[in-house]
């Protein structure tokens, strides 16, 4: 003889006479699983961003995206080579490798010569370039009374 009943773990379980059944608990035997259309969902687990990861590199120098330094504006130059470099994950030795390559051959070779430079020590070679090349080279500010001179 048997009886439906629920079991504790939300299924529908039967009591039968027979000993060999088996189930969460003796003489209970469970109903078979649930057709496909009731299946649980399964939930892909997303890969976490630090198991890939993007390099990029830095722009050619001929490039239009890529830094130049001409001799003027050290200051503009410097923060597009810096953007660069990190997006491009140069160590600071890498860093005063390249920086030449975004030079005219005039101030690469005067780079070159900078202690800075020598013992690959970035933040020394940042600072020696804006000691040499001083901000007051940078885009003029015209006030209102450059204006009146121009017009007059």
């Amino acid at each position: 003889m048997q009886y439906g009943m629920q079991d504790p773990f939300g299924g529908l379980a039967h009591i039968s006479d027979n000993e060999e059944s088996v189930g969460p608990l003796m003489g209970l035997t469970t109903v078979p699983p649930l057709p496909a259309a009731v299946m649980p969902i399964t939930i892909p687990v997303p890969v976490p961003m630090a198991a890939t990861t993007t390099v990029t590199h830095m722009p050619r120098p001929c490039s239009h995206e890529a830094p130049h330094f001409k001799g003027k504006k050290i200051n503009k130059f410097l923060h597009e080579f810096e953007l660069q470099a990190q997006s491009a994950r140069l160590t600071n030795e890498q860093r005063c490798e390249y920086i030449v390559l975004y030079c005219k051959e005039k101030e690469a070779k005067f780079i070159q010569t900078l202690s800075g430079y020598l013992i690959q020590d970035w933040l020394m070679l940042k600072d020696d370039l804006q000691n040499f090349y001083p901000a007051e080279q940078e885009d003029k500010v015209y006030q209102i009374r450059d204006l009146r001179w121009f017009v007059q």
